[in-house]
């Protein structure tokens, strides 16, 4: 089996956690096998949950098993989604990749009621050079708990595009901090081209 999405989000997911069953929640999923940051992970075994503002349910439904809400998930009730759906209240993955709407997703999100072990989340900063959004993305993950393992990977040198986090209180720190970085180009990030 190998990894699957284009910037080895899952390879550091994989690496932190070691499991070969969890449950993931994938907010941006597009395609259901191209690029995706959640495949890898339902070949393992995994469980979870998709969304997609884009329409490929006759592709996600000839491919994956993981179900997929086809909306803008900025405007649904997660709460009441993750209800319905039997969101477990830990979740073990969770990408965020829907461009300029993280922030507004963050603030969707029930961390009250949910807690996630390992967090892919896209800031986009080399496209829009927005500062404050890129702290305020940074300022909710951390007021919920979550550290940052690696701020501001690159897309391509000195383009960054993405925060990687951990739940310390669900990771021990043995896991990660070999990983610690900043401004690091994802291709170099496990020594690999």
């Amino acid at each position: 089996m190998k990894f699957n999405s284009k910037q080895k989000q899952d390879q550091f997911v994989d690496l932190i956690l070691k499991q070969d069953s969890g449950f993931f929640v994938d907010f941006g999923a597009y395609k259901p096998i191209y690029a995706n940051n959640t495949y890898y992970f339902e070949q393992l075994g995994w469980n979870g949950l998709s969304f997609e503002i884009q329409n490929f349910s006759r592709e996600w439904k000839q491919t994956r098993k993981t179900p997929c809400v086809f909306s803008d998930v900025t405007n649904l009730d997660l709460s009441k989604v993750f209800i319905e759906y039997k969101v477990p209240e830990i979740i073990d993955y969770m990408s965020i990749d829907i461009d300029d709407s993280t922030l507004k997703c963050l603030k969707n999100i029930p961390f009250d009621n949910y807690s996630v072990k390992v967090l892919t989340v896209e800031h986009d900063f080399y496209k829009n050079k927005n500062t404050e959004t890129r702290e305020n993305i940074r300022k909710i993950l951390s007021d919920n708990g979550y550290i940052m393992v690696c701020k501001d990977i690159h897309l391509t040198p000195n383009k960054p595009f993405e925060d990687w986090w951990v739940n310390p209180k669900l990771v021990e720190e043995s896991a990660y901090s070999e990983l610690i970085c900043e401004n690091k180009y994802f291709q170099k990030l496990f020594n690999t081209q």
